[in-house]
């Protein structure tokens, strides 16, 4: 099911054996937003009908006793996102963050999309990320003269100017 007409954009069914909740979560808010969809009994009777049957069921049980269609949009939102909430170990997402490596295949821009997204998972304190998401991205950086050029720079190399001096020299070898 699409919700739509005469809105901006639309919302897909919620299916989640196949979706994923945070990124579903992130749609229907700026379906809300786009669409000045601000009264919370509104919000809360959309996203119950983009729920598929699977999902209406278990937002059902977990809002028992109370019916969902009594409960507030807040409320469905905080009880789906506890019950999808991932419970990853930190040690585990900083493991595979730590030990990831550039492909060789990989861009420079894809190589620093695949560690933000191993980093989302490793709660670094905000401080720290730019920090370790640019060592992380010029250790893990193929060997070659890609990586020269970055061991190069000073200490100052930020993260976004590794990934544009990254991608402009592999750009100077793979024109294209």
């Amino acid at each position: 099911m699409a919700v739509s007409g005469g809105n901006v954009g639309h919302l897909r069914e919620f299916d989640p054996a196949n979706s994923d909740w945070s990124i579903f979560k992130r749609r229907i808010e700026n379906y809300f937003a786009a669409n000045d969809i601000k009264d919370d009994n509104r919000k809360a009777a959309i996203l119950l009908n983009v729920l598929n049957e699977d999902a209406y069921k278990l937002v059902f049980n977990l809002c028992l006793p109370v019916e969902p269609e009594k409960s507030k949009y807040s409320e469905l939102i905080k009880l789906l996102s506890e019950h999808f909430k991932p419970s990853v170990s930190v040690f585990s997402a900083r493991y595979k963050f730590y030990n990831s490596r550039k492909n060789v295949n990989e861009s420079a821009r894809e190589w620093s999309a695949r560690i933000r997204n191993l980093a989302a998972l490793c709660n670094f304190e905000d401080e720290q990320l730019e920090l370790v998401l640019r060592d992380h991205f010029v250790i893990g950086y193929d060997k070659g003269s890609v990586q020269d050029r970055l061991f190069e720079e000073k200490k100052t190399l930020t993260f976004k100017a590794a990934v544009e001096i990254a991608t402009a020299k592999s750009t100077t070898f793979h024109p294209g």
